[in-house]
C-alpha cells in the first residue's frame, strides 16, 4: 500500500541516534537510505490507542525502491514525526504480486497523523512481533507458505489442518488469505483453563475477521468457531447462513446460545471483502454484531464467564463455506464502532492512508 523536519531514529538494540542526514551521535555503522511519508486520516476524532495500522505498499515505485535499496527486503523501520520508532512486523515482501505488507502499532491515532517508513540499510523488521498487538490474544494473517498451518503473530496459537485438504492460498484483503470451498479447516489448540488468550471468561472480548463470501452453503457456514453454538457449550462463533448472519456466544449453562445478527435481506452483497466482529462487553453483559464497523444488532447475555475448552476452528469442517478468510483476531477489549470502522477503512479506502514517493536521505 501505500518534509521534512529532522527525524531522529533510535535503532533497535542500540543507543545510537541517527539523523536523516546520516549523522549519528557515535559509532554509526548503518543508516536507512530512503523514506516514504505515510499520512493517516482516521474517520473520526475518537482516540484509538495502540492501533495496529496496516501498511500495504502496492506494486509500484515504492515497492520497487524497497526491493532495489534493501538486501533482503526486510530492512524497514517505521517512526513518528518526532523520531519515535514504532513496533512493527512484516507480513509480506514482494511475493506473489509485488506488494509489501506491514503492521505498525500507532500509540495514539485521533487525527491526521504522519509517519515515516524508512528503508535501505539497518535492522530487519521481524516477521512476528507480539509488541504490535497490545491487548490481543491471537492474530492470524495467513501469510506463511505452508497451507497446512497458520501462524499466530503472538506465537502461542499456531493453527494446523484438521480435516480434508488444507485451505488453498488466495489473494487477501491485505496479504495472502485462505480459500475455503469444501469443508477445509484449521485447528487452534486450546491450552486449557489457564490459557486466557482465547477466552472471554469474566472480561471483554472481540472476535473479528475479514471474509469474502462467494455463496452461502448452508444454514450456518462457520468461518470461526470456539464453541458457543448451543446453550450447553460455552464459547463463541460466527454463523453465516442462508437466512441469518449471526455472532453467537454462550455461558455453557443456559437453554440456548445468545446470538446477535441480521436476517438474509440485510446481508451485504456477496463477493466483496467484509469485516465481521462480535464484541462481548463483560461489564454490560452485552453481545454486539458489527459489519464493516457498523453496528447491526446487540443482545443481552445471560451471564459470564464464557469459557470454552474447545479448540478454535478457523473454518469449521462440519459447517463448510465458500469464501476467502483473512486477518482473524481475538482481543481482550470490547472494541468500539470507531475502532472497527477504522480497521475497515484502513484496508478498503485509499483515502484512509496515503503513501508518498520514495525520498533519498
Amino acid at each position: 500500500m501505500r518534509g521534512t523536519p529532522l527525524l531522529l531514529i533510535a535503532l533497535a538494540g542500540c543507543d545510537t541516534v541517527f539523523g536523516l542526514d546520516g549523522s549519528a551521535d557515535a559509532g554509526a555503522s548503518a543508516v536507512y537510505s530512503h523514506r516514504s511519508t505515510i499520512t493517516v486520516h482516521p474517520p473520526s476524532d475518537d482516540v484509538l490507542a495502540d492501533f495496529p495500522l496496516g501498511v500495504v505498499v502496492p506494486a509500484g515505485d515504492v515497492a520497487t525502491s524497497i526491493a532495489a535499496e534493501t538486501t533482503t527486503g526486510r530492512e524497514i523501520q517505521f517512526s513518528l514525526e518526532d523520531g519515535t520508532v514504532l513496533d512493527a512486523e512484516l507480513e509480506q515482501i514482494g511475493q506473489p504480486d509485488g506488494r509489501v505488507v506491514a503492521w505498525v502499532r500507532v500509540p495514539m491515532l485521533a487525527k491526521p497523523t504522519t509517519l515515516y517508513m524508512l528503508y535501505g540499510r539497518g535492522p530487519e523488521l521481524a516477521r512476528r512481533n507480539a509488541s504490535v498487538w497490545r491487548d490481543y490474544g491471537a492474530v492470524w494473517h495467513f501469510e506463511n507458505d505452508d497451507v497446512g498451518t497458520a501462524r499466530d503473530s503472538l506465537g502461542d496459537h499456531d493453527a494446523s489442518v484438521t480435516a480434508n485438504a488444507p485451505p488453498a492460498v488466495s489473494d487477501g484483503v491485505a496479504g495472502p488469505a485462505r480459500r475455503y470451498t469444501n469443508g477445509e479447516g484449521l485447528h487452534v489448540i486450546d491450552h486449557g483453563a489457564s490459557d486466557a488468550a482465547l477466552q472471554a471468561n469474566t472480561a471483554d472480548l472481540t472476535f473479528e475477521l475479514w471474509l469474502r463470501t462467494y455463496s452461502l452453503v448452508g444454514e450456518a457456514d462457520m468461518p470461526l468457531w470456539k464453541g458457543g453454538s448451543s446453550g450447553s457449550q460455552g464459547g463463541y462463533d460466527f454463523e453465516l447462513g442462508l437466512h441469518y448472519w449471526l455472532a453467537c456466544a454462550s455461558d455453557g449453562a443456559s437453554a440456548s446460545a445468545i446470538c446477535a445478527g441480521i436476517p438474509a435481506e440485510r446481508v451485504p452483497a456477496l463477493g466483496s471483502w467484509r469485516h465481521l466482529a462480535g464484541v462481548i462487553d463483560g461489564a454490560r453483559l452485552l453481545l454486539t454484531f458489527y459489519i464493516d464497523g457498523g453496528e447491526q444488532d446487540n443482545q443481552s447475555l445471560t451471564g459470564l464467564p464464557i469459557y470454552s475448552g474447545e479448540a478454535m476452528d478457523l473454518g469449521r469442517a462440519d459447517f463448510p463455506m465458500d469464501a476467502d478468510l483473512d486477518e482473524v483476531r481475538i482481543s481482550h477489549v470490547a472494541r468500539s464502532s470507531a475502532w472497527l470502522r477504522a480497521e475497515t477503512l484502513n484496508l478498503t479506502d485509499p483515502a484512509f492512508l496515503t503513501l508518498g514517493s520514495p525520498e533519498p536521505l
